[in-house]
């Protein structure tokens, strides 16, 4: 992990049971992200994504892309150098896919963060029938 002021980034691995292209559509496109990610998700033509929560909606500025590889998004009102990243791992030889997370949390609490990552991807597990 690596700490930034009072915030540590942080990486986890998923291993998921389908193909990328499959995966990366929950990922990038609002309408995947809302059946796993947040109840709503509304994305504009400048890459702004909405995400909403019952009654806590978030916007995240999309950063980076690259098809069937990663998405990378920045959460407004967080400092400049943090960001989270969901990224497709495919072996070559075995063909086994992985979803490697990065993100931030407050440093004398990282395990918060991996929880609520934790319960997403069981729920994106399950869509994705991994």
């Amino acid at each position: 992990m690596l700490a930034t002021s009072t915030r540590t980034k942080f990486t986890i691995d998923y291993s998921f049971n389908c193909n990328a292209k499959f995966l990366y559509f929950y990922l990038f496109n609002p309408e995947g992200l809302a059946e796993w990610f947040a109840q709503k998700v509304v994305a504009d033509s400048n890459g702004l994504y909405t995400f909403t929560w019952e009654q806590d909606t978030m916007k995240a500025q999309l950063l980076e892309k690259r098809f069937n590889k990663y998405v990378k998004y920045k959460w407004e009102d967080t400092p400049k150098d943090e960001f989270f990243e969901m990224r497709i791992i495919e072996e070559p030889i075995t063909g086994d896919v992985m979803l490697e997370i990065q993100d931030f949390a407050e440093t004398n609490n990282p395990e918060s963060a991996i929880k609520i990552w934790d319960t997403s991807i069981i729920q994106l597990k399950t869509i994705t029938g991994s």
